[in-house]
């Protein structure tokens, strides 16, 4: 669990510095890597009971592939929906309208071809 590394740990296994690792925990609104664990690790199992990472296995047809896939992405909004806050969300609405640039990023599963 992500929360009970050592930020040397965490940085070794995402690949990047530990000063990206207290940055980062700096730029989310924490005081420090430590502050950001602990609250990391107060975050709501909900995610590890869901079939959010059901896998698929080597004899499942197309359909049940897709069904797991779906199900998957479902399992994710809800789990996400459920950490939204109205007051974090207008604040973050009002940084988007009125910044000069914006980026989106993206991080997720990917299938490997053999």
């Amino acid at each position: 669990m992500v929360s009970e590394l050592t930020i040397n740990e965490l940085a070794e296994r995402v690949g990047v510095s530990t000063a990206s690792i207290s940055r980062f925990a700096k730029a989310v609104g924490y005081s420090n890597f430590r502050e950001f664990s602990l609250d990391l690790a107060n975050v709501s199992s909900d995610v590890n009971r869901s079939s959010m990472f059901k896998k698929v296995k080597p004899d499942d047809t197309p359909k049940e592939m897709a069904q797991k896939t779906f199900q998957a992405m479902i399992d994710a909004l809800i789990s996400t929906q459920s950490l939204l806050h109205n007051d974090e969300l207008e604040e973050i609405s009002n940084y988007i309208l009125k910044c000069n640039q914006l980026a989106f990023f993206g991080l997720g599963a990917h299938l490997s071809q053999r």
